[in-house]
């Protein structure tokens, strides 16, 4: 084993890798740490006296309810929530606690099968932000000795599936996780030659997310819950009985997922009932009273749109893939073949196909991606002295791109300038949402928040400053005139999604850079 491709999900982690001697891709079952008979990893961490455990070990140990036990990490940090918790006086933040976690099982995987992981491949949502990427790299790669990867989920779940397509034909993806829901209409490219395509490869030409995954419909699970028991947040027994609580919504999510009826009811620490009973019709009423089946008919249609921008029609589309549990919902996979009537919604593994497609990708099998979101650059008006965006690299621009995308003259604002910075700005429109915004949150007793979005997640959705930590300066030598253009500066975007730039001085006819990384992007 040299790559070891990791999907990290809100839920459950699944590890897989490919043997050197064989084309098989394996999925990880890590005795004690996968639930039992399973190779899906719980993924939580709980921080005991002198021991942390994980994965399957909290729920041995009945540790998943502890205050000192962290779950649903990825959500937070997509979020960019600032909620921890604190152990022994010392707090621990969700990245924080999300790279223990996986730091440990890397290294219990490169225990077991005695073989250092000198790549590393994650897969992120289509909606996730830069920040969470450039986490993931910054926490694992390690010069010399490792490297890291970033593919997109969905498109794994294409590669994971293995469907038999045609050249030509679509398909579209869904997934629906613990944290995001994405939908990812895909191409098989027919091999004719043309340049810039590889011989066996996707081409992606839809796609589009929100922020709604299967941890939201847990919460609407409790919410509905606490009106039919009569109680409500502000009451002490719920704030401190709301994490069991709130796990217990999820198993009866999953249950419902395979029965017609579930009963979860628990017993408070106040000595009273709490009755968590549901029929998988009564869920199904509450799912569309939430407006999630909008928010699957707006995801699905926004990607299908994009699809007919390539001369794509909806009616196409002959197949639908799954991937998720939220995708296991009866009443969702329903949905699906109401926006694609003549789709078949295909069988399979929903949880494994991300992390088996991760391997496929950079083992050769092609995607020819766009870019999702808009960049730009910061720059000062030369009339007005204020600052303004100029777009650098469009929403939907393929890649790889062998030529620049982008050509961008660089002027002095002021004379005699000799530094000149470049600012790059990732900018995106809000996700769909089709309620306001509420969070449930573990406050550092454990008790049970919420917390609204709307307006701590305004300014980071609309624009978020990529570069803030690691700007890129140019030196003009002589300093340069007012006015006057002193750089010239191409953009392209290489396989990796990584933005590169090269400048040329047009005064001494100078390259300052050439073909050289700034950010990956989105």
């Amino acid at each position: 084993m040299k790559t070891l491709a990791i999907d990290f999900g809100n839920t459950n982690t699944v590890l897989a890798f490919r043997e050197s001697s064989s084309r098989e891709v394996q999925c990880i079952d890590l005795p004690g740490i996968s639930e039992p008979g399973s190779v899906l990893i719980p993924s939580m961490i709980h921080y005991g006296d002198g021991q942390t455990l994980i994965g399957s070990q909290v729920i041995r140990e009945e540790k998943e309810n502890s205050y000192n036990t962290f779950r649903w990490m990825k959500r937070y940090i997509g979020m960019n929530s600032p909620y921890h918790i604190r152990v022994n006086g010392e707090k621990i933040s969700a990245k924080q606690a999300a790279e223990e976690f996986l730091s440990n099982l890397i290294r219990e995987t490169e225990e077991r099968f005695a073989v250092h992981a000198d790549e590393l491949v994650f897969s992120v949502p289509v909606e996730s932000f830069e920040y969470y990427a450039n986490w993931l790299i910054s926490c694992f790669t390690i010069d010399g000795f490792r490297k890291v990867r970033i593919v997109d989920e969905a498109v794994s779940a294409a590669a994971g599936y293995g469907l038999k397509m045609h050249p030509g034909e679509p398909a579209l993806f869904f997934d629906f996780g613990g944290s995001t829901m994405q939908a990812t209409v895909v191409l098989l490219h027919e091999p004719n030659g043309r340049e810039g395509f590889l011989p066996e490869s996707f081409q992606v030409i839809g796609k589009s997310g929100c922020s709604i995954g299967g941890s939201t419909v847990d919460r609407w699970i409790f919410e509905e819950a606490l009106m039919q028991n009569r109680r409500d947040f502000s009451d002490p027994v719920i704030h401190r009985d709301g994490r069991i609580i709130l796990a217990a919504c999820e198993q009866l999510k999953e249950r419902l997922s395979f029965f017609e009826e579930a009963d979860l009811s628990l017993i408070l620490t106040d000595h009273r009932k709490f009755t968590l009973r549901q029929s998988r019709e009564d869920l199904e009423t509450l799912l569309r009273k939430r407006g999630l089946f909008q928010s699957v008919d707006a995801v699905v249609r926004d990607a299908l749109l994009q699809a007919a921008d390539h001369g794509i029609d909806a009616s196409a589309i002959t197949a639908v893939i799954p991937v998720g549990g939220g995708s296991m919902i009866p009443a969702i996979r329903s949905e699906l073949g109401n926006v694609l009537r003549k789709a078949l919604v295909l069988n399979g593994d929903p949880m494994t196909a991300v992390a088996k497609g991760a391997i496929n990708l950079i083992d050769g099998f092609g995607v020819l991606d766009f870019v999702r979101h808009q960049y730009a650059v910061r720059i000062r008006d030369g009339k007005t002295g204020e600052f303004r965006f100029h777009t650098i690299i469009q929403p939907g621009t393929p890649y790889p791109s062998d030529e620049p995308v982008t050509t961008l003259k660089i002027k002095a604002s002021r004379q005699n300038q000799s530094l000149f910075g470049l600012a790059i700005y990732e900018i995106s429109q809000p996700a769909f949402r089709p309620e306001a915004q509420t969070e449930i949150f573990f406050d550092e007793e454990g008790a049970i928040r919420l917390f609204s979005r709307v307006d701590t997640e305004k300014e980071g959705e609309d624009t978020f400053w990529l570069n803030e930590h690691a700007p890129l300066f140019l030196h003009a030598d002589p300093p340069a005139e007012k006015g006057i253009a002193r750089f010239k500066a191409e953009f392209k975007v290489d396989r990796n999604k990584m933005l590169l730039i090269t400048v040329y001085d047009l005064s001494s006819g100078l390259y300052l850079f050439e073909d050289y990384p700034i950010i990956r992007l989105n």
